[in-house]
């Protein structure tokens, strides 16, 4: 894991971290990890908190699956250039 990852923590206010973007009442709106070296599974019960998400950029990482379906219980996320990802295989977030 990046370093600057590594070095988020729950006891500083993460609308501060510059990888987060957050809405006037200090929700999640934005996770832009693009090009941070993350690599292995994407694990949906990790994103599952931010309900308000909007935004994901995973671009330029190495990840070993494929979109965990579930995101799609996220009804706000757009997610963004998932293609660029070598060995991820984006596919239509099925809503319905």
């Amino acid at each position: 894991m990046p370093e600057n990852l590594l070095q988020w923590n729950r006891s500083s206010d993460c609308c501060t971290w510059d990888e987060v973007t957050c809405d006037e009442d200090g929700r999640v709106i934005g996770l832009n990890l693009r090009s941070k070296g993350i690599h292995g599974v994407i694990n949906y019960s990790s994103l599952s908190s931010l309900q308000h998400l909007k935004i994901l950029d995973l671009s330029y990482n190495i990840f070993g699956s494929k979109i965990p379906a579930r995101i799609g219980n996220l009804t706000n996320l757009k997610l963004q250039r998932a293609n660029t990802n070598r060995n991820i295989k984006a596919k239509k977030i099925d809503r319905s």
